[in-house]
């Protein structure tokens, strides 16, 4: 019995010994870990060495301890400085949302905005497609309706000389006439 006792006191104190190595290294890793505080100086002072990129990962780091205009702020500058226009934009604007009045945040913002631009340029369009667009933007929509409206009547007159004439030739022109009719009620549908 004597070496069992001895085995589990044995046991006990390797078990003691582990736990305040766990309790140690538990309070050394706590020990070792940055500050809100200090993590701002780092990254500040990883700004102001234009190391943005690190800069930007420790600004990251603090913005996920809580909401800061200052680091939202930061953040948003050093995306700008590593031509990250649309994350830039994106933290200037939540840096908007905490203080709408700040005005180097509005004038950051629209610097960002600015560079985002998108920069296509335009297809050439068939001219028939460039003379339809011009075509509907001549009139307004009620311009439009009046002159479907009109259309349509003309149609009914052309169609009713064509129907009634006795003439052949006032009975060709109803009949061509109403059909043009016709067509250009259909084209002015769309617009």
């Amino acid at each position: 019995m004597s070496s069992d006792t001895h085995t589990m006191k044995k046991q006990h104190t390797c078990n003691i010994i582990l736990l305040l190595a766990l309790f140690l290294f538990a309070a050394a890793g706590t020990a070792l870990a940055a500050t809100p505080g200090e993590i701002k100086v780092q990254a500040d002072s990883a700004y102001a060495a234009r190391k943005y990129e690190q800069a930007r990962d420790l600004y990251l780091q603090l913005t996920k301890q809580g909401q800061s205009l200052g680091i939202y702020y930061n953040l948003a500058c050093t995306y700008y400085r590593l031509e990250d226009y649309p994350n830039s934009v994106l933290w200037f604007e939540r840096a908007a949302k905490l203080d709408p009045s700040d005005e180097d945040v509005k004038h950051n913002l629209a610097m960002a905005r600015g560079k985002t631009i998108d920069r296509i340029t335009p297809v050439h369009s068939m001219f028939f497609v460039s003379a339809w667009h011009s075509l509907t933007r001549y009139m307004s929509v009620t311009g439009w309706a009046y002159t479907a409206i009109y259309l349509f009547v003309f149609t009914l007159l052309m169609t009713g000389i064509y129907l009634w004439s006795q003439n052949i030739i006032l009975r060709k022109i109803g009949f061509f006439s109403a059909i043009i009719g016709i067509l250009l009620c259909l084209l002015r549908a769309p617009l």
